[in-house]
């Protein structure tokens, strides 16, 4: 089990300490801006005609980026409760 110590730098990957560091969320808004943008792509090239497999690869893609946005504000929300 790791302890988590919120005033040890140690304690938080890149991307949480950023978050965690982020006055005004322009961090949480770059990061989820670039998600957005890359489920966006991968939806609009769902309506194309692909390949299965390019086809599968771009639904995944789609999924990955809504789960990677559930992650970015979950991680937010967290950090900002403590």
């Amino acid at each position: 089990m790791t302890v988590v110590k919120p005033n040890d730098p140690d304690t938080y990957g890149e991307l949480a300490r950023r978050l965690r560091d982020d006055a005004n969320d322009s961090v949480l808004s770059e990061y989820r801006s670039c998600f957005e943008q890359a489920r966006d792509s991968a939806r609009q090239r769902l309506h194309e005609p692909l390949p299965a497999d390019e086809f599968r690869s771009q639904q995944a893609l789609a999924q990955c980026t809504d789960l990677s946005i559930e992650v970015l504000n979950a991680v937010h929300a967290t950090l900002r409760e403590g």
